[in-house]
C-alpha cells in the first residue's frame, strides 16, 4: 500500500462497515495513521482489479505486529511475537482466500 492508495482504501473500508453493526469510521487522515505499512510493525496491501476497463483497488488488507514481555525468568524466550489481521476491505476476495494469501 502506497500514500497514492488511500482514497480507494478509504472507499473499500467504509463499504466493509456497512456489513458491521458497530462502526469505526475514518478519514483518510486516520486511514494513514493506522493502516499505512511501517517497518517492523504494520504490513498492508491492496489488490488491483481491471474494472471497467479501468485498473483499481478492489481489496486491502493490514496486519501489525505485537510483541509481549515474557515474565517468567526460568523461559528460554524473552518475548512473543504476534500478527494479527488488523483492517480489511473486500470486494473481489474473501476472508478465507486473504487468510490464505497471508499466510503464505
Amino acid at each position: 500500500m502506497e500514500k497514492r492508495d488511500v482514497s480507494q482504501v478509504l472507499k473499500l473500508y467504509t463499504a466493509q462497515l456497512e456489513r458491521c453493526q458497530v462502526k469505526h469510521k475514518m478519514s483518510q487522515d486516520e486511514i494513514m495513521h493506522y493502516i499505512m505499512p511501517r517497518e517492523g510493525f504494520m504490513w498492508s496491501w491492496v489488490v488491483e482489479n481491471m474494472v471497467d476497463g479501468k485498473l483499481q483497488i478492489t481489496d486491502f488488507w493490514s496486519m501489525k505486529r505485537q510483541i509481549n514481555v515474557v515474565l517468567n525468568k526460568e523461559s528460554k524466550h524473552t518475548d512473543i511475537k504476534q500478527a494479527y489481521i488488523w483492517y480489511y476491505g473486500l470486494s473481489k476476495n474473501t476472508y478465507e482466500n486473504m487468510v490464505k494469501t497471508l499466510m503464505h
